[in-house]
């Protein structure tokens, strides 16, 4: 006795294709992710903390009755979210954003130190802050599935 099976593998092959063509330009993806991290970033400016938690005062807190980091506005509003078809991301132009984002010496030939108050959306080991990873991997499933 013989047994044969046969297996109509077209649509397995037809939604495979189309998961390859959804993977093979994330660009809609990435600009998703990237204001995702932007969205991020405002809302820590606006709360003062950031995946460290809140910021430490030092002796710029709060001039003129400002907010910290937000003397100017010049930082926040220097923020900018870029992507591409494989990667999505934030940055700012500013000459002193990675001091307050990772804290250290104040200018050259400057005493003061000042201490880490990351605004943007990950920890120092790259580890996005908390809620984070969770939102891009919707949005890349979401891409993937063909739903985004």
């Amino acid at each position: 006795m013989t047994f044969k099976i046969e297996i109509d593998a077209g649509p397995v092959i037809a939604a495979l294709d189309r998961l390859a063509a959804q993977a093979d330009d994330l660009t809609p993806a990435m600009r998703a992710i990237a204001g995702l991290l932007e969205r991020q970033t405002e809302d820590n400016f606006a709360a003062e903390s950031g995946p460290l938690g809140k910021w430490p005062a030092g002796k710029d807190k709060r001039r003129q009755g400002g907010r910290l980091l937000q003397d100017t506005g010049r930082l926040a509003a220097s923020v900018t979210p870029f992507w591409s078809a494989r990667e999505a991301g934030i940055g700012s132009n500013t000459v002193y954003a990675a001091i307050h984002q990772l804290g250290g010496q104040a200018g050259r030939g400057l005493k003061a130190t000042l201490p880490p108050r990351p605004y943007l959306p990950a920890f120092p080991d790259g580890r996005l802050q908390a809620g984070l990873a969770d939102e891009i991997i919707e949005v890349l499933r979401e891409h993937l599935l063909g739903h985004g």
